[in-house]
């Protein structure tokens, strides 16, 4: 069995290695029904008749391909074609949706998981989580997008786990094990991360996603999960207003002044003083940024003017 068999495919470079190996005629496919969209361009009225168009291609060219794998791969590659055509209309279908999320998101900017009904443990700056979500328009394919999903998901838990692991294991008292993370703290989390990833075209690409799932769907069942959990968070961010959510108990501090930063830096050190046991995840991330700075300013007085 080759590589390419047994490798899993979440990008076009990828859908282009495993076509190449079963069929070298696939760019000829991929030509023939480029032309066929374009030629009936101008005949479309909105998006969701060049949408029937694109299934209707889709569904022709899966009988040449049986396997989903292959199927999957022919849909990334076509639609890395026909993205730049396809996505502009469906911006502009969407245009008051996705305006309308955009002022959502800056309106609840400041809001943290912990309002949102989240363990105060897990209010943790999830900086790869939000730089991946963030990166969700310049994705071509719902494939790709839908992958782009998924590491974000996983990279809520990844982060998650090693802040609050890290924060164990410097404690004397606290017992080492590995904290189970439960979708009630989850859905707040992603909340979080979706507000501060700043999506322009948050409903757009949901849509996207949507319309072509029942392929994505066919080959990578974990897919339906995630992007519920996405949906459902989606959902609970649009319904929220800041003035009916508790005040938090944390201040996550995402930017710092140098009277900001003295503040941070002094009541950790105290923290660490008093009872180090007591040291959160959120705690430890700020020291650790508190102590990069420091560094960061000391190396800069030992540089050479």
């Amino acid at each position: 069995m080759s590589q390419i068999e047994n490798c899993e495919v979440s990008n076009a470079k990828q859908a282009a290695e495993v076509l190449t190996e079963y069929d070298t005629d696939y760019q000829i496919k991929i030509d023939m029904c480029l032309r066929q969209l374009l030629d009936s361009k101008d005949s479309w009225d909105n998006v969701f008749e060049i949408e029937d168009e694109i299934k209707s291609k889709m569904r022709k060219m899966h009988r040449l391909y049986t396997t989903p794998k292959n199927q999957i791969s022919f849909d990334c590659l076509l639609f890395s074609h026909i993205h730049d055509l396809f996505m502009p209309m469906v911006h502009q279908e969407f245009k008051k949706s996705d305006e309308w999320y955009f002022n959502k998101g800056l309106d609840l900017a400041d809001v943290t998981a912990e309002q949102l009904g989240a363990n105060p443990d897990y209010v943790v700056p999830l900086l790869a989580a939000v730089v991946e979500l963030a990166s969700l328009d310049s994705h071509q394919s719902p494939l790709e997008k839908m992958n782009c999903l998924s590491t974000t998901y996983d990279l809520i838990f990844a982060e998650l786990k090693a802040g609050i692991i890290s924060t164990i294991s410097k404690s004397s008292s606290q017992e080492y094990q590995i904290p189970i993370i439960n979708n009630s703290d989850v859905i707040p989390i992603l909340i979080t991360v979706i507000i501060k990833s700043k999506l322009i075209h948050l409903y757009s690409n949901f849509y996207y996603i949507n319309t072509f799932f029942e392929y994505l769907n066919e080959y990578n069942s974990n897919f339906k999960h995630v992007l519920n959990e996405f949906e459902v968070a989606i959902l609970k961010m649009s319904g929220l207003s800041k003035e009916t959510l508790k005040p938090s108990t944390v201040d996550v501090v995402e930017n710092m002044d140098l009277c900001k930063f003295i503040t941070v830096a002094s009541d950790i050190r105290k923290k660490i003083r008093v009872n180090e046991d007591k040291m959160t995840p959120l705690d430890n991330h700020l020291y650790s940024v508190t102590e990069l700075i420091v560094a960061s300013t000391n190396q800069n007085q030992l540089l050479p003017h």
